[in-house]
């Protein structure tokens, strides 16, 4: 199992409420992971990245082999992939000696990759797809779905294409943020089905962002549980309770 991969299913795991009056106080898991999309200089950008939060470094761009193993080194032992486009699967095997763990990938890339796996796999969602395609990525070996959009405004329209995606591709998505995005924004947008938020290290303030976004992130509330997905727990019955009362109140 990649790093990505194994986060990913951390932040996507359910933590219990906690029960009872004397419940420990505890620090909550991570809901949401922070990640740094590095276009060029990209050995700098990674150990900057890691300086300042990110789970995941993300290269863009050009770099060339050696860049890519520079930034893996730099990146330590966060997970570091590629915005890989059409990459061969030769090149996804290079990128594996390289100690690249996961590549993005567009959707010309070749079909092999999803079947003669090099690496852990995000698909790179470039143009609105209708519903039927969609859905038909869910049964796809992709971990997440990352979203090629601008750090656009969060809107409530943004929130709705993205639960439409979300609830079609049954995966976890992966979007630009702007650099002023707040807490209430990063909420909204988990509650949508987003999972990696990326900024972009070109960005000026790039590093202030990364830092303010991951102390967000660290106190960010518990997930809401939808009436949908809520358990029921059979809590004890009081003195005097009887079956006669509950079929009564279920009439």
């Amino acid at each position: 199992m990649g790093k990505l991969t194994d986060l990913i299913k951390r932040v996507g795991r359910r933590e219990p409420e906690p029960m009872g009056f004397g419940a420990a106080v505890r620090k909550s898991q991570a809901t949401m992971l922070l990640v740094a999309i590095a276009g060029d200089r990209w050995s700098r950008a990674a150990g900057d990245a890691v300086e300042a939060g990110a789970n995941v470094v993300l290269l863009s761009g050009r770099p060339s082999d050696k860049d890519v193993s520079e930034a893996v080194a730099a990146a330590r032992d966060r997970a570091c992939g590629l915005l890989a486009g059409d990459a061969s699967t030769e090149q996804l095997l290079r990128l594996k000696e390289a100690g690249v763990d996961f590549a993005v990938l567009g959707p010309n890339a070749p079909a092999a990759a999803t079947v003669d796996q090099k690496l852990s796999l995000v698909f790179e969602l470039r143009d609105d797809l209708p519903d039927i395609q969609l859905r038909a990525l869910e049964t796809l070996p992709f971990d997440a779905i990352y979203i090629d959009r601008d750090g656009a405004p969060i809107t409530i329209m943004r929130l709705v294409e993205l639960q439409r995606i979300a609830g079609l591709v049954r995966k976890p998505l992966f979007v630009h943020v702007p650099l002023d995005c707040s807490q209430a924004d990063l909420v909204a947008l988990r509650d949508a089905g987003v999972a990696l938020v990326g900024v972009d290290m070109n960005d000026r303030n790039a590093n202030d962002a990364l830092r303010k976004l991951r102390e967000m992130m660290d106190t960010l509330p518990r997930r809401r549980v939808r009436s949908d997905e809520r358990a029921s727990v059979a809590l004890p019955r009081t003195h005097g309770e009887s079956e006669d009362e509950d079929e009564e109140d279920d009439e």
